[in-house]
């Protein structure tokens, strides 16, 4: 006895003149049911049968040509060496160039461009791939927080790494032992305007002041210094001879264009020093934490100076 097979066909009965219905398709399986229906009913008239084989269909062209475009893309983006990459294969030759646009109280205000020297490479090359960028370690939206008498200074950036292992990207990692041992044999001078140089060391020795910090249950004291120390990113421009800065700074540039604009800065108001306050003195003294943030406004300009974009030219 046959078995019955369920598919999707079905038939719809029409009276003939001998009163028999003759079965008429209105639509038509899937190919794979008729296949399993071809297979029954071989099986029941005790034969075999093979189902048809489908065409072959054609691979998703699409799809893989979608995927194939993204995985080169992505492959070109690993192969391309990095704006920092270049930057610090660009510096070892004479006369590369970085430059900084900058805006004052949001309003865009031109574009300062510094040759850098070759007689300071590891600074050179660490001040070009700050300006470059890389992993979003560099100068943009960084502030010119002191217009000082004879110089102009960038507080550089907080953070050397933004990743989970906190790697630097930036060249020379986050130590600052070379750019030491090239201010060490410096011969330059801070005796123009126009020069650019980073912040290695302080002028001073910040104070120190103890602590009582709990410890395993228990209080105990720790000393520590007032404020941060130069990380390698703050540098100086200066606007007059600083021979102040001979000691601290490390001259890796010098300012070729936007001279005007760094005039413009150096005549903006600021919040003038209250060195002779006498509660000032001895805050600093005794390396209490309002003393040192009220030395850092000093000289602060009243008008925001700040570093909208920078890059290797």
């Amino acid at each position: 006895m046959a078995h019955a097979v369920h598919t999707k066909s079905y038939s719809r009965h029409v009276g003939s003149a001998n009163g028999i219905a003759a079965p008429r398709a209105v639509t038509q399986a899937p190919a794979s049911r008729r296949r399993v229906a071809a297979v029954f009913a071989a099986a029941a008239a005790g034969g075999t049968a093979r189902p048809r084989p489908e065409a072959p269909r054609p691979p998703p062209t699409a799809n893989m040509d979608r995927r194939g475009v993204i995985s080169a893309l992505l492959a070109s983006a690993l192969l391309l060496p990095s704006a920092a990459v270049q930057a610090e294969e660009v510096v070892g030759s004479v006369g590369s160039k970085v430059f900084f646009d900058l805006t004052i109280n949001g309003e865009p205000a031109g574009r300062i461009t510094v040759e850098l020297l070759a007689d300071a490479p590891a600074g050179a090359s660490r001040f070009a791939s700050l300006a470059a960028g890389r992993q979003g370690v560099d100068y943009r939206l960084s502030k010119f927080n002191g217009v000082l008498p004879t110089y102009i200074r960038n507080d550089g950036v907080k953070s050397l790494s933004y990743t989970a292992n906190e790697v630097s990207p930036i060249s020379g990692v986050d130590t600052i032992d070379e750019l030491e041992a090239e201010l060490d044999k410096q011969t330059r001078k801070h005796d123009q305007a126009g020069l650019v140089s980073i912040v290695v060391r302080e002028k001073e020795e910040r104070p120190v002041k103890e602590r009582l910090v709990a410890r395993d249950g228990k209080l105990i004291t720790v000393l520590e210094q007032a404020g941060e120390a130069p990380n390698g990113t703050q540098f100086a421009i200066t606007t007059a001879p600083s021979p102040d800065l001979d000691g601290t700074n490390l001259i890796i540039g010098r300012v070729v264009e936007g001279g005007e604009l760094l005039e413009r800065i150096a005549k903006l108001p600021v919040n003038r020093p209250r060195n002779d306050n006498p509660y000032f003195q001895a805050g600093k003294a005794m390396g209490d934490k309002r003393a040192v943030t009220a030395e850092r406004a000093f000289y602060r300009p009243f008008q925001k100076v700040v570093v909208a974009g920078s890059g290797v030219l």
